[in-house]
């Protein structure tokens, strides 16, 4: 474990504050069960001045990394922003993916009733885990119909009590915005429990289009907000950008998924152009997904072909991911075998951490093997194969087929009862765009699983992965 790392900050330029991180090295899950490969939550507690996600997008979480320049056509039933920005009131959402800002596990809108804040109509109560009974912050927001503002924020204590409040002076979103176009919000943010100097903030919002999106409940149509945020440390200063944020917003929900990079020097030694993905797995007003039929049927072998030279880029739902969050395939060998070797780095750092062998004609379907590093980047610190797996590429749409895996990490070897599915022909929607996949599952003797998004070439483009009973989703990024 690296030892605590204190950097001074200031993030969203209300409140500079010292901030003490743990980051603890990449911990593999040497199986038993070969599986339970996600190491141990990086736990990382980072005070935005605005959260994003508000009925109002809220200014402070931003983030989104690299946009793509071309947005998916927009479906035939187009919504407009007013549509998604409607603040909803009297539902609870549920999120996937919130290890590093637990006011992403559960958010419940309330109408609000609050003496510091009366002009308010609508409260987002965010909690830090979807079973706690009172919430860590409550935001507080009104709507004229053709705009969202965001009055203001408190963070509570264990117990319920007020610690925080911030107030935002001319935080004020207009949700007539066509698609397309943008508009640039500066804004005041008043430090007020307790009491501190006045910042200056600065939101950059572009309804960029209408875009579908792969939820793990299904695909929604949604509106899709990207933003830029920049702070000031004072009052009237420097702005520098801070983040970058892509918002997914649909009707009745407020804000579905959420892309987050920090772009800040300031994360240069946490997380910096990492992205981050959160996402709605369950909701008191449950969406009306739509049919995710994939436009063409690859074969399974097709999608399970891994092409060397390819550079991937995915997101992240925890820091440990993030040590992988960059990977690069190459044409190797592992143990006299001809392999396709997939190198994994961390997007901060460049870091090596793990090199995972492929089965040169099964591809993602038949791992080998894999190394772990530490320090040095030439000599493995571990070293894991597998046998004994049956080939799965001759698998039909639908079935099943249980077989037993031999694991042997550093020469104790080990068996696991798993079995796989072809489950069927999926569109999925990612940051990266849209791609026909197969979708397939794994589940494994520990009773952790993945399920896969394969497509021909590109290794996968989402995962949805259960470990230790915690439930993560990763997407594809960037392709090349």
């Amino acid at each position: 474990m690296v030892g605590a790392l204190r950097i001074f900050y200031a993030l969203t330029g209300n409140l500079s504050r010292l901030l003490t991180v743990k980051e603890d090295a990449l911990i593999e899950k040497l199986p038993a069960a070969r599986h339970a490969r996600v190491a141990a939550l990086f736990a990382v507690v980072v005070g935005l001045s605005a959260c994003g996600g508000g009925g109002g997008g809220g200014a402070g979480e931003p983030g989104g990394g690299e946009l793509p320049t071309a947005p998916a056509p927009a479906p035939a039933a187009a919504l407009s922003l007013a549509d998604c920005q409607a603040l909803p009131t009297g539902v609870t959402n549920n999120y996937l993916n919130s290890a590093l800002d637990g006011s992403w596990a559960k958010r419940e809108w309330k109408t609000a009733a609050s003496a510091s804040f009366p002009e308010a109509t609508v409260a987002r109560h965010d909690y830090s885990s979807a079973t706690a009974t009172n919430p860590s912050q409550v935001w507080y927001f009104k709507s004229d119909g053709s705009t969202v503002t965001t009055l203001g924020r408190e963070t509570l204590g264990a117990g319920g009590g007020v610690e925080t409040r911030v107030q935002f002076v001319d935080h004020v979103e207009s949700i007539a915005l066509a698609a397309g176009t943008s508009e640039t919000i500066d804004y005041t943010v008043k430090a007020v429990l307790p009491p501190g100097a006045d910042t200056t903030q600065r939101l950059v919002r572009t309804f960029t289009a209408n875009r579908e999106v792969t939820l793990p409940g299904g695909r929604l149509n949604t509106c899709m907000v990207d933003t830029v945020l920049s702070a000031a440390a004072t009052a009237g200063g420097t702005l520098s950008e801070q983040s970058r944020e892509r918002l997914h917003f649909a009707p009745g929900l407020g804000v579905v998924k959420r892309y987050l990079t920090r772009t800040n020097m300031n994360f240069v030694l946490i997380d910096k152009d990492q992205t981050y993905v959160n996402e709605l797995v369950s909701s008191s007003a449950p969406p009306t997904y739509i049919a995710a039929t994939a436009d063409t049927a690859p074969t399974l072998a097709q999608c399970a072909a891994i092409a060397s030279g390819q550079l991937l880029q995915y997101t992240a739902s925890n820091g440990a991911e993030a040590l992988s969050d960059k990977r690069r395939t190459l044409a190797g060998s592992f143990n006299g075998a001809a392999s396709t070797l997939v190198s994994q780095r961390s997007m901060r750092t460049d870091k090596l951490s793990k090199i995972s062998h492929f089965d040169a004609s099964s591809g993602a379907l038949q791992e080998l093997g894999y190394h772990i590093y530490g320090a040095s980047e030439t000599n493995p610190t571990s070293t894991t194969t597998f046998s004994d797996r049956p080939d799965l590429s001759t698998a039909a749409e639908g079935q099943t087929v249980n077989y037993t895996e031999t694991t042997t990490t550093d020469g104790a070897a080990t068996s696991s009862n798993d079995s796989f599915t072809f489950v069927g022909h999926e569109k999925v929607a990612t940051y990266a765009g849209d791609f026909d996949t197969c979708k397939v599952r794994f589940d494994y003797g520990n009773k952790d699983s993945e399920i896969f998004y394969l497509v021909p070439d590109a290794y996968w483009v989402r995962l949805d992965a259960t470990v230790d009973g915690v439930r993560t989703t990763r997407e594809m990024v960037k392709l090349n």
